[in-house]
C-alpha cells in the first residue's frame, strides 16, 4: 500500500536516495531542502510522485510553516524523515562551525522532530525517523560538536518513543544509525565499511516497512557500536579517529 512520505534534507546524500527509492516503488514523497536546482532535478525523475519545498530548517519557524504547506500538497502524511544534518572535522574547534551544527542538528532537528510528533497525534497515527549517526554513541576529539549533537537526536528520538507508548498511540520513532556512507560526510583517509548510498537507503526503507525502533546501516555496523559502548574510559580517551590540527 503506497503511503506519503516527506523527507527533510534530500537534495543530495541518502535523503535522495531513499527518495528516488521510495517514489519508484510508488509512494507518494515530498522532498524539503535548501537547493531548489537540486530538488527540482530530483524531481523530474519521478514528476507524478515527488513534491518538492525549499525548506531551511536554520530558520525553524520558517522551515516548520513549510514542512506544513507541504503536508498540506501532499494531502496528508504518514511518514516523515529528518535527513538534513551537518557536520565538520573540526579539530581546531573553529566556534562558527561548532555552533553551526549545534544549530542544524539540535534546534532544526528539534522544530521538525516536533511539528511531525504532533501532527501524528493529533492524527492518532504516524511515523518519524530521525537519522542520526554511529558517532552519538561516543565523543570524538575531531568533531565534537558532531557525536555531541547526534547523541542528542538519539536521546530526544527515544523520548518521543516513550511518550507515544505513553499515549496509547499507533506512532512508530525510529532511530537510523549509520556507520560510514559513501556522501561527503563519509569522506577520509581511514573511512572502512562505507555503504553504497542505494545499499543504505534500501536497508532504512526496510527498517521503516517493519516499523523498528533502532537499525544501524548498514548492518554489521552493530559490532562498532557495541565495541564502542563497552570500551571503559580510560582506554578510549587514548583512541584517534581523525587528525590533529
Amino acid at each position: 500500500m503506497s503511503k506519503k512520505f516527506i523527507i527533510i534534507g534530500a537534495s543530495s546524500g541518502v535523503g535522495k536516495a531513499l527518495a528516488l527509492l521510495l517514489a519508484s516503488q510508488g509512494h507518494l514523497v515530498g522532498i524539503g531542502a535548501r537547493q531548489a536546482d537540486k530538488l527540482e532535478t530530483i524531481k523530474q525523475l519521478y514528476p507524478e510522485k515527488i513534491k518538492t519545498k525549499l525548506i531551511d530548517v536554520n530558520n525553524y519557524q520558517l522551515a516548520n510553516k513549510q514542512t506544513k504547506e507541504l503536508i498540506t500538497d501532499l494531502g496528508g502524511l504518514d511518514v516523515l524523515i529528518i535527513s538534513a544534518g551537518i557536520g565538520y572535522q573540526n579539530p581546531g574547534l573553529d566556534l562558527d562551525k561548532e555552533l553551526k551544527t549545534i544549530q542544524t542538528n539540535v534546534i532544526g532537528f528539534v522544530a521538525i522532530a516536533n511539528l511531525a510528533f504532533d501532527y501524528f497525534v493529533k492524527q492518532g497515527s504516524g511515523q518519524l525517523i530521525g537519522i542520526t549517526s554511529l558517532m552519538g554513541i561516543r565523543g570524538e576529539q575531531g568533531a565534537p560538536a558532531y557525536a555531541a549533537t547526534k547523541s542528542f537526536q538519539g536521546n530526544y528520538l527515544e523520548g518521543l518513543r516513550q511518550r507515544a507508548n505513553r499515549l496509547h498511540l499507533p506512532i512508530t520513532v525510529t532511530e537510523v544509525q549509520p556507520g560510514f556512507m559513501q556522501t561527503k560526510m563519509g569522506e577520509g583517509d581511514h573511512v572502512f565499511w562505507s555503504a553504497p548510498l542505494n545499499k543504505a537507503a534500501k536497508q532504512i526503507a526496510k527498517a521503516i516497512a517493519k516499523k523498528r525502533d533502532h537499525v544501524y546501516i548498514t548492518k554489521r555496523w552493530f559490532i562498532i557500536a557495541w565495541l564502542l559502548k563497552i570500551t571503559p574510559r580510560g582506554i578510549y580517551k587514548k583512541l584517534r579517529f581523525s587528525k590533529d590540527s
